[in-house]
């Protein structure tokens, strides 16, 4: 099938988050199943050779890993900053304008994949200009029920209201949903796609289910992370330091901790970061000395709950004098207060450690290193870091939130196959205890050598009797079962429905 993912993140290009590793992983691996996919969104400053020019557009295509990337330009849309109020429904707005130009520079698709509320234009667009031959997969990462105003979608996006797609026309649409994005694209796509089997029960089917109907469906998300990945490059960015310091790279994960934290941690730099948070990008000390490590990682936003987490180390301190947090955040507009909190809160806790931008060279080595990973999240509508961290052998204390709930197996409930901890969210007690039980697995010799071991284990949520290897090999197998080769088979069976749905009409 020829598919178009339209998305305004992808990995390789520009990423703000999660949803930039999703639809690589989708568009690699459906390209690896045979599909002739093309990835289409803004340019975002980014660049490739030059395809087509089309009125105030330029087209540029990039290969990325052999996906063909059509990357949409003019002032607006070379704008770097990816989400910012305004700035994305002017992005979205010209980007739906621009469908008929790639249209011409590419040819039609069997299947419009859109991605989230900022795709529904120039989805909807595409539909029109192709008189609803396409199937149209509405794919719901994370539900924000955005409302637009009747001028901007039928004025600034270039569409028409008397354009019918699936016997329904778009003006007819937009007044059952009130002007919410999300529901109109409900209405007309052939199907309506998620990232976790809670978040459709709990947020997608109470929201779009009147729209959609029965063509609700979930995919999981997924991970390509090994053990092998991982080693590789940490082997690439720090093998020199390692031989001279350690005389090898197959190194224990314990040692791999002392030298990330004492010393790699010291020496990280963003590879990316939006120029607005210049004021928030700042070299990290590193710790003067190794103990027990949880991590934390993703967008600095009220929803992923670090401060939660930031309160739970206060009292994790109190149980275990030596343990060390790092939390790897990236910015996000709109939460620059959020971030200023949080830097500030970490900068008085001595055991806390926070870094802002993506930096390659510590992400793997952080994650090696690491004896026990946080999630405190509010909501989560799937939890990519859960599975990446389990991915790299480290067991999970996370909130009991969306599709946490069915990626982290709960020790207490599960004994024999469980890889963390589900703990209510805002409670930084419980997310402590969390923490510290799974240290008394994985990071047990530390404990016993600082003589906290009884302390800790007193302190902490209910354990079976089980290893620190045990623990990770669990955590591994665990991962496997959520990789994006199944995620893009699932998904390639949702097209298959989609296409003979569209095709009957």
């Amino acid at each position: 099938m020829r598919v178009w993912i339209l998305t305004f993140e992808y990995s390789g290009v520009a990423k703000a988050g999660g949803l930039g590793e999703a639809v690589y992983g989708y568009a690699s691996h459906l390209k690896n199943r045979g599909h002739d996919v093309h990835v289409v969104m803004p340019s975002h400053g980014a660049r490739g050779e030059i395809l087509a020019s089309y009125g105030s557009f330029s087209l540029y295509q990039r290969d990325v890993d052999g996906v063909k990337v059509i990357l949409v330009s003019n002032p607006v849309l070379d704008e770097p900053t990816i989400y910012a109020d305004g700035l994305i429904e002017a992005k979205s707005a010209l980007l739906s304008r621009a469908m008929g130009g790639v249209l011409n520079a590419v040819g039609s698709p069997d299947v419009i994949h859109a991605n989230d509320w900022h795709a529904v234009p120039s989805a909807l667009s595409l539909q029109c200009l192709t008189q609803g031959k396409s199937a149209l997969i509405f794919h719901v990462h994370l539900y924000l029920g955005k409302w637009v105003g009747w001028d901007y979608l039928f004025r600034d996006c270039g569409l028409d209201p008397g354009c019918s797609l699936r016997g329904l026309k778009l003006g007819e649409a937009y007044a059952r949903s009130g002007g919410v994005l999300e529901l109109i694209a409900a209405q007309v796509a052939d199907r309506v796609v998620t990232v976790s089997k809670s978040y459709l029960e709990e947020t997608i089917r109470p929201t779009l289910g009147w729209a959609a109907g029965d063509r609700l469906t979930f995919v999981y998300n997924g991970t390509n992370w090994s053990l092998t990945q991982l080693l590789s490059e940490v082997e690439h960015y720090h093998g020199h330091n390692l031989v001279t310091l350690y005389g090898g790279t197959k190194l224990p994960r314990r040692t791999l901790r002392r030298y990330f934290l004492t010393r790699a941690l010291g020496d990280a730099t963003p590879e990316r970061l939006d120029p607005a948070f210049s004021w928030a990008s700042r070299r990290v000390e590193p710790f003067a000395s190794d103990g027990p490590l949880v991590l934390a990682t993703g967008r600095a936003s009220w929803q992923k709950g670090f401060d939660q987490l930031l309160f739970a180390s206060s009292i994790l301190t109190e149980v275990i004098p030596n343990v060390k947090v790092i939390i790897l955040l990236l910015s996000v507009r709109g939460e620059e207060g959020h971030l200023s909190w949080l830097l500030s809160e970490a900068d008085r806790r001595p055991n806390v450690r926070v870094f802002v931008g993506h930096a390659r060279n510590i992400y793997a080595l952080a994650h090696l290193a690491a004896d026990a990973f946080a999630v405190p999240s509010r909501w989560e509508p799937f939890g990519l870091t859960a599975i990446e961290a389990m991915a790299a052998g480290v067991p999970v204390a996370s909130s009991w939130a969306g599709g946490l709930k069915e990626t982290v197996v709960d020790l207490r409930n599960d004994s024999w196959n469980g890889t963390g901890y589900l703990v209510p969210p805002e409670q930084p007690m419980e997310l402590a205890r969390a923490l510290a039980s799974l240290l008394t697995i994985t990071a047990r010799e530390d404990l016993v050598e600082a003589g906290r071991l009884e302390a800790v284990e007193s302190f902490g949520l209910p354990k079976p009797q089980i290893s620190g290897e045990e623990l990770r090999r669990r955590c591994i197998e665990r991962a496997s079962k959520f990789t994006w080769s199944k995620s893009a088979e699932k998904m390639e069976q949702v097209y298959e429905e989609a296409v003979r749905r569209a095709s009957g009409w």
